[in-house]
Formats: structure tokens, C-alpha cells, sequence
């Protein structure tokens, strides 16, 4: 959708700066907000609606290894999505428009200096 806005360029160069307006605007302001707000919000929230948090205070482990080990399946999971969704919007950004430059450069190490 972006894209009908931005017109497409041969310029690899450039490719990388439309990307990064890409992902400053798309990604990293509304993504990561919303959806780290949606993965940690239920982690709690969606125990207590479901009536199921009373099992975990009655199993025989401290309440601070719970909420710990709660945050930290958020951290992976919120790590594993966020970084899914940014590799695939740069397969999805720049192989198409350069299917033979595009993974010499991705391996190189000329796309990410650009980044």
C-alpha cells in the first residue's frame, strides 16, 4: 500500500531510504507499539478473563519465577514476530526489483550499512 504512494525505483540505493521510511513509519511506530502492547497485556490480562492465572498461583512456584518467566516468553515471542516481520518486508521490498543484485548485496553487507 505504501508502495502505490512511493513510485518504484531501479535504484538500489534509494530502495534502501523508501525501506527505511518503510520501516520507521510502518513497523517500528505502529507494529512494535500495538503489538508489544497486545503480546504483554494478555500475557495478564487474558489469565484473569479466562479464569486460568489461580492455577499457576497454586502450583508450587514462586510468584517472581512466574512473572519472569511470563515477560520472558514475551521478549521471544515479540522478538521472534518483529524480526519475521521485517525480513520478510525486505524480501517482499527488494527481490522482486533485484532478483540478481539482491542477495549478493544482502550478503555482502551493503544492505545493512544502508539501514
Amino acid at each position: 500500500m505504501l508502495l502505490a504512494i512511493i513510485p518504484p525505483t531501479r535504484n538500489f540505493a534509494k530502495l534502501a531510504e523508501i525501506f527505511a521510511i518503510i520501516y520507521g513509519a510502518l513497523i517500528l511506530r505502529t507494529v512494535v507499539f500495538f503489538g508489544s502492547a497486545w503480546i504483554f497485556m494478555n500475557l495478564f490480562r487474558g489469565e484473569l478473563v479466562d479464569r486460568s492465572l489461580h492455577f499457576y498461583f497454586l502450583a508450587p512456584v514462586r510468584r517472581e519465577v512466574l512473572i519472569l518467566g511470563k515477560y520472558f516468553s514475551g521478549i521471544v515471542t515479540s522478538a521472534f514476530l518483529f524480526t519475521g516481520t521485517t525480513v520478510v518486508a525486505m524480501l517482499l521490498l527488494y527481490f522482486p526489483n533485484f532478483l540478481q543484485t539482491a542477495p549478493a548485496s544482502f550478503l555482502t553487507g551493503r544492505v545493512w550499512a544502508n539501514c
